[in-house]
């Protein structure tokens, strides 16, 4: 006497993990494939209709996420042969890298950069704007970290010279901090190649207080872990 509920048609498994293979082939083989690149391909190669609702859900199925690209550092031959030879020469003199205290210096502003707002095309509303000066307030802030180490953060008072470099690194203490954190002076203190960091006065004034990395391959951002450190003051910042 009761009308049963209708049977739930469910898609076939194997039809499904056929789909989700061919979508995580062609996402593979172009990153910026869109979802209607893949229902047309589908259609074309597997006479399979699919919208592009759906290939968005399976490749989120699939872990793939739609961002900006990470970044790589740009290397040209003269600087991809310097990194051979810094990574090469730590190697052989068998220096251990938990020993290195890195520094360096970045700048940080009062407004926020990549702030994406929803407006519509003829939006003029004062909320969809960005006031931005020609020259953004902001200071410069040097640092240095360790293994278990962290020096004070001490605001640059003007650009960086080689006379402001050398109060810098007074005024932030790492010296005896330094000194009393590695024994035997054991620690080696990196910089990277800045004019205000190499210069011939610079130089005697660091090797005369720490054990100094006195090669560092160009453009290696990448190699120094401070600037991970700093992106992150940056990201979370409301200053």
């Amino acid at each position: 006497g009761e009308i049963p509920p209708p049977k739930k048609i469910s898609r076939s498994t194997k039809a499904t993990e056929i789909v989700l293979y061919f979508i995580e082939m062609k996402t593979i083989e172009d990153k910026t494939s869109t979802c209607k690149d893949i229902s047309i391909s589908l259609l074309n190669n597997q006479n399979n209709q699919l919208s592009k609702s759906s290939a968005q859900r399976y490749r989120h199925t699939l872990d793939f996420n739609f961002k900006p690209p990470k970044i790589k550092q740009f290397l040209n031959e003269k600087q991809i042969e310097s990194r051979l030879i810094f990574s090469n020469s730590i190697k052989a003199h068998k220096i251990d890298t938990n020993k290195f205290v890195f520094s360096d210096e970045s700048r940080f502003c009062r407004t926020k950069d990549g702030i994406w707002k929803w407006y519509r095309k003829d939006d003029n509303s004062y909320d969809i704007y960005d006031k931005k000066n020609k020259f953004e307030n902001g200071i410069m802030v040097f640092g240095a970290i360790g293994f278990n180490y962290k020096s004070k953060l001490i605001v640059c008072e003007k650009t960086v010279d080689e006379i402001e470099y050398r109060r810098l690194i007074n005024e932030s203490g790492i010296e005896n901090d330094l000194n009393s954190i590695y024994p035997d002076h054991s620690y080696i203190f990196m910089q990277d190649g800045a004019p205000a960091h190499t210069s011939f006065s610079t130089i005697l004034f660091l090797i005369k207080r720490f054990n100094l990395l006195k090669m560092w391959p160009a453009n290696s951002p990448d190699l120094n872990p401070i600037e991970n450190l700093w992106g992150s003051y940056q990201k979370n910042s409301n200053t």
